[in-house]
């Protein structure tokens, strides 16, 4: 027998950070304050479809304690996903981020987004998915509403003959609402620059993942970004990339003073990540001795408005 087993196998092993988060003293996200800090905040579109026409955020700039103000007009013009640049001049929700500040304090913040004037085109737009992938429906991104281009598909056997070998054929449509995680935490980043290296704290589930995706939004090597998730307030499949943490990343730069910017539980409901809410239709053949011999099903999923890691 081999006398060098890993002394581990066998025995329970702790759960790393849980005894700080069982007493109260796992410090969050929203827990950490750094000198200088700045808070941000998000402005948003009222429009589930709309082109930005103009945007004047002259006299958010100008007001007493504002830092730093981004626009579609002056944003870099890297890209979160292939298909979410950092701002944008069209919007595609109600909720879809127009334009981000920092200020001394909330208060400030909020009150320079009431300055922005900003001139809207409504465009068509669409809510259902069915609807959507109809001939002549209103695209909501110049490659057409299906992600991809084309189905998935999965396919093993012969479905044709296995339906003409059924004694009986059910078939049933089925739906699923869209619905919000809600964790207990809201998503929250704080954003800082030594020089040309960017250091981000921030709710995540996949801190490797936003590294990448911050260092292809601001154009930058991704060895100069850093990211820390020092504790999370739950995930549940909601807690991947929006635009959040980039528009602290630029608004700190610009500021030259780190920036944080935490969503209000009306913004994690209306600009969260979501679970996709679907329409499935699935076909089945049976022997009358309960031997299934076909099943074919076809499921249409409505993604959220830009796909970010929807296709993975």
């Amino acid at each position: 027998m081999p006398t060098n087993q890993p002394s581990i196998i066998g025995k329970s092993a702790p759960r790393l950070r849980l005894p700080e988060a069982l007493t109260g003293e796992a410090k969050f996200v929203a827990d950490i304050k750094l000198p200088g800090m700045l808070h941000g905040k998000i402005l948003r579109s009222p429009y589930a479809h709309a082109r930005i026409a103009a945007i004047d955020a002259g006299a958010a700039a100008r007001l007493p304690g504002v830092h730093a103000v981004v626009t579609p007009n002056d944003a870099p013009h890297g890209r979160v996903a292939p298909d979410m640049p950092i701002l944008d001049t069209e919007v595609r929700f109600v909720g879809d981020e127009v334009a981000a500040v920092a200020a001394d304090d909330e208060e400030t913040a909020q009150g320079a987004l009431g300055l922005i004037e900003v001139e809207y085109q409504p465009l068509p737009f669409v809510t259902d998915a069915r609807f959507a992938l109809e001939q002549g429906a209103p695209p909501v991104h110049a490659g057409g509403n299906l992600v991809g281009g084309k189905p998935l598909t999965l396919a093993r056997g012969d479905v044709d003959d296995g339906f003409a070998q059924a004694d009986r054929i059910f078939e049933e449509t089925f739906t699923t609402p869209a619905h919000s995680p809600a964790s207990l935490e809201p998503r929250v980043a704080i954003a800082t620059w030594e020089a040309d290296r960017l250091t981000v704290w921030k709710v995540s589930r996949g801190v490797h993942m936003d590294q990448r995706a911050l260092a292809m939004a601001l154009e930058i090597p991704s060895e100069t970004v850093r990211v820390i998730c020092p504790h999370m307030g739950a995930g549940y499949g909601g807690k991947d990339e929006t635009r959040l943490a980039v528009l602290a990343a630029v608004l700190a730069q610009r500021a030259r003073r780190p920036v944080k910017i935490e969503l209000t539980r009306e913004e994690e409901i209306v600009a969260g990540r979501t679970r996709h809410a679907t329409v499935t239709t699935v076909k089945v053949g049976v022997k009358n001795d309960g031997a299934i011999t076909a099943i074919h099903a076809t499921t249409i999923m409505l993604s959220p408005t830009y796909s970010t890691t929807g296709t993975l």
